[in-house]
């Protein structure tokens, strides 16, 4: 692309199918070709980017994150600890 501050002038080719789906949005929004295209734009890079989210990224979008109370905050950290502590004190009852 290009470095510049300059917008960037596209030229594009469109069958007639797509030519008459964009007139059908410019006519039904009131928007102009140039916001058309570049809400689609739009559109496209955010589905894209959540498409392609890290998991953390997946779940914070998604609220999952901080989204629960309670818990041990350091549990993924000291996990082996937790589960060892988790079943010394399940084995330890009486069953």
């Amino acid at each position: 692309m290009t470095e510049s501050n300059d917008p960037l002038r596209v030229n594009a080719r469109f069958d007639r199918v797509a030519e008459e789906r964009l007139r059908y949005i410019v006519e039904h929004t009131g928007m102009n070709v140039s916001d058309v295209l570049k809400e689609s734009v739009a559109q496209l890079y955010a589905r894209l980017r959540a498409e392609h989210a890290a998991p953390f990224e997946a779940a914070q979008a998604l609220g999952l994150v901080g989204g629960f109370a309670g818990g041990d905050p350091n549990a993924s950290e000291n996990v082996k600890q937790v589960v060892a502590e988790a079943l010394r004190s399940k084995l330890s009852k009486p069953a």
